[in-house]
C-alpha cells in the first residue's frame, strides 16, 4: 500500500527522465502524505482509502462497511477536508 501513496504523491507519474534529487522529493513527499493519510481516524480513512487506493465505488464502500451509501459519501468527503488541511499545514 505504501507504495500506493508514493505513486498518488507524484501524480502516477514515473521517473524516466527525472533527477536523482526530483525522485527523492517525490519520495519524502510520498511517505508524508502515507504519515498523514495514516493519522485519519478509522472511520474516515478506511472509506477513503477504499474509495482512493482500491478504486471502489460508494455502494461497494457501503456494502463493505455495513454503512448507507451517503454515510460512505459523507466520510470520504470528511476524509479529503481533514487531508486538504493537514497538507497545507505541512506544505505539501
Amino acid at each position: 500500500i505504501r507504495q500506493d501513496f508514493v505513486g498518488i504523491a507524484e501524480g502516477l507519474s514515473y521517473n524516466v527522465g527525472r533527477s536523482p534529487e526530483e525522485i527523492l522529493s517525490g519520495a519524502e513527499t510520498g511517505q508524508k502524505l502515507f504519515e498523514i493519510i495514516n493519522s485519519l481516524d478509522e472511520r474516515y480513512r478506511i472509506p477513503f482509502l477504499l474509495r482512493h487506493v482500491d478504486n471502489l465505488s460508494y455502494p461497494e464502500i457501503s456494502r463493505i462497511l455495513d454503512i448507507n451509501e451517503n454515510a460512505a459519501r459523507v466520510r470520504v468527503y470528511r476524509a479529503r477536508h481533514i487531508l486538504r488541511s493537514m497538507l497545507g499545514e505541512d506544505g505539501l
